[in-house]
C-alpha cells in the first residue's frame, strides 16, 4: 500500500479549478487556453494523486465545515444515513481543499457526480458549473442514477449546467433536477470540431459504424440488453455490406486491441477500423468521410445528426428507453434484417436536403450547434466574465 504524500504548505491561488481529471483536456485545450491560471482537481480534492493536503488553512476550513456532514441528512435507513454522513466527511475535506485555492470558478465534465454537486451547493463565493458530455434522456435520470429517492444522489442539483439543448433541459426539469441556470450550448467537443475542421472532402466510405464497444458490456455481462442490440446491429450490418459491396469504416472507441480484433472478427478484413485518437478527432473524421452513420445510440452519432449528417439509430434491446428520442426514418426499433435493409437503402438514396427537412425539429431539440457561438466559446465567455479582471489578459 502506498501512503499518501503529506503536504503542509499553503495552497496557491487559481482562478479556475477543474474537478476530476476525466476529459479535463476538453476544458484545458478548448476553453481555458487563454486563461493564465488553472489547475486540475481529481477526486477527493487532491491536486496530485497520493497527496494529502494538511495545511493549517485546510485543517481550519475542515473544522469550520464539519457540521455540514450531518446537516440536512434525508430520512433514510440508519445504515444509509451513516454511510452518507461518512461520505460527507470526505466531501468536506474536498470542499475545504477547493476553498483553500480560492478559485472563482470550478468546472466539471462529469455532470452526474454527486460529490461535485454536494460541494457546489456548500462552497462559498465560488461559481460551480457542470458541462455535459452527452445528451440526457429519461433512462439517465432513472435507471442509471446511483441511488433512488429520497437519497440526495438521486436528483441533479447544480448551480450552472452547460447542456446540449432544450430537450435536455425539459428532461432534467421533468425529473426534478434543481439547476439554477441551464445553458443550452450544444456539445463542447463537436462544437470545437465544427469550428476548426478543414473543408469537408467527398466521402471515402459509404457507411460509418460508430463503435459502442465497452469491455464491461461486451465481455463482462453488464447491460445485456445493450449487448444484444449491438450484436444484432453488427450482424445486420455485416450482411448488408456483404450483399451490397459498400465500403464500411468503424470508428473505434479506443486503441484497445480487443476492440479492433472484435470488429475484424465480425466483418472480416475488408473493412477499415479507425482507432480512437482524441487529438485528431478520429471519430468525427471518419463520420465526416462517410455518407451514412450507423449506431445503436452513441453520443457521437447524435452530434453528427445535429451537425447535418444522415444517421440511422437502431435499438434492438427491447427497452424503449434506450432509443433515440424522436421517431423518423433515422430510427429502427423492430428487429428483422429486411426492415434494416429497407431503412439503410432509404437513407442511402435520400438526398441530404430532404433529410435536413425531416430532421430539422429533432436536431433543434437535441442540441444547439451555433457556429457563431459554439459551446467552447460560450463557456469561455462565461468563465472570463466570472474571473475578470484577475487573470485574463484584456
Amino acid at each position: 500500500m502506498k501512503f499518501p504524500k503529506l503536504v503542509f504548505a499553503n495552497s496557491e491561488q487559481f482562478d479556475v479549478l477543474i474537478y476530476f481529471k476525466t476529459n479535463a483536456f476538453l476544458l484545458t485545450q478548448y476553453v481555458l487556453q487563454d486563461i493564465r491560471h488553472y489547475s486540475i482537481s481529481p477526486p477527493r480534492g487532491n491536486l496530485h494523486e497520493n497527496t494529502l493536503y494538511l495545511s493549517w488553512n485546510i485543517v481550519r476550513r475542515c473544522w469550520h465545515n464539519l457540521p455540514l456532514a450531518w446537516a440536512d441528512l434525508p430520512k433514510l435507513r440508519l445504515k444509509d444515513r451513516m454511510i452518507l454522513a461518512v461520505g460527507n466527511l470526505i466531501r468536506i475535506y474536498t470542499l475545504s481543499v477547493i476553498e483553500s485555492y480560492r478559485p472563482k470558478v470550478v468546472l466539471c465534465m462529469i455532470d452526474n457526480s454527486f460529490d461535485f454537486q454536494w460541494i457546489s451547493r456548500r462552497a462559498r463565493n465560488i461559481e460551480f458549473a457542470a458541462v455535459a458530455q452527452g445528451p440526457r434522456d429519461e433512462i439517465n435520470l432513472t435507471e442509471e442514477m446511483p441511488k433512488a429517492p429520497p437519497h440526495p444522489a438521486a436528483i441533479y442539483s447544480i448551480p450552472h449546467y452547460f447542456g446540449w439543448g432544450r430537450r435536455d433541459q425539459k428532461v432534467l426539469e421533468r425529473f426534478g433536477a434543481r439547476i439554477d441556470q441551464f445553458h443550452a450550448v450544444g456539445s463542447l467537443r463537436a462544437g470545437y470540431y465544427i469550428a476548426t475542421r478543414p473543408p469537408v472532402k467527398p466521402p471515402i466510405y459509404d457507411i460509418c459504424l460508430v463503435s459502442q464497444y465497452v469491455e464491461g458490456i461486451m465481455e463482462r455481462g453488464l447491460f445485456p440488453e445493450i449487448r444484444h442490440s449491438l450484436d444484432v446491429l453488427h450482424q445486420y450490418s455485416k450482411q448488408y455490406v456483404a450483399e451490397t459491396g459498400l465500403r464500411l469504416a468503424v470508428a473505434a472507441r479506443s486503441t484497445n486491441k480487443k476492440e479492433i480484433d472484435y470488429f475484424f472478427g465480425v466483418f472480416g478484413s475488408g473493412i477499415t477500423v479507425q482507432s480512437y485518437n482524441a487529438e485528431y478527432f478520429s471519430t468525427y473524421t471518419v463520420i465526416d468521410a462517410s455518407k451514412l452513420v450507423l449506431t445503436h445510440d452513441s453520443s457521437a452519432a447524435r452530434e453528427a445528426f445535429c451537425w447535418g449528417k444522415k444517421v440511422l439509430f437502431t435499438n434492438y434491446s427491447g427497452n424503449p428507453g434506450r432509443s433515440f428520442f424522436a421517431s423518423g426514418p433515422w430510427l429502427l426499433e423492430q428487429p428483422g434484417y429486411d426492415q434494416f435493409k429497407r431503412g439503410v437503402d432509404f437513407l442511402m438514396n435520400l438526398s441530404i436536403e430532404r433529410f435536413d427537412e425531416l430532421a430539422n425539429f429533432a436536431r433543434s431539440e437535441q442540441a444547439s450547434l451555433d457556429p457563431e457561438m459554439p459551446a467552447h466559446a460560450a463557456l469561455r465567455t462565461w468563465v472570463r466574465e466570472k474571473i475578470v479582471p484577475a487573470s485574463v489578459p484584456k
